[in-house]
């Protein structure tokens, strides 16, 4: 009687578009289960002039604008060779 009772949702969407939307969850739930860690570490006075740099540049200095831009393409190139050492193409929709 349980399997009777699954399938009359095929009456209303077809089953390979419930197929797509299952894969659409699993593919949801992976992406919001799974963890990237990024480990940044700096000694004291780095962290302090990282903040002094984005302070700067939120008031407009250019220079550290560029600076703070720079920091996090690095943080950004590590996210994505962590993506893609687990197959992932983080600009494949």
């Amino acid at each position: 009687m349980n399997e009777e009772s699954d399938d009359w949702i095929y009456d209303i969407i077809p089953e390979d578009q419930i197929e797509s939307i299952q894969e659409s969850f699993r593919n949801i739930r992976d992406n919001e289960a799974t963890q990237i860690n990024l480990v940044l570490s700096a000694p004291r006075s780095s962290a302090i002039d990282l903040c002094k740099t984005f302070e700067k540049s939120m008031k407009g200095h250019l220079a550290s604008s560029v600076i703070i831009i720079k920091f996090m393409a690095n943080i950004i190139d590590m996210i994505e060779e962590e993506l893609h050492a687990n197959g992932i193409n983080p600009y494949e929709d």
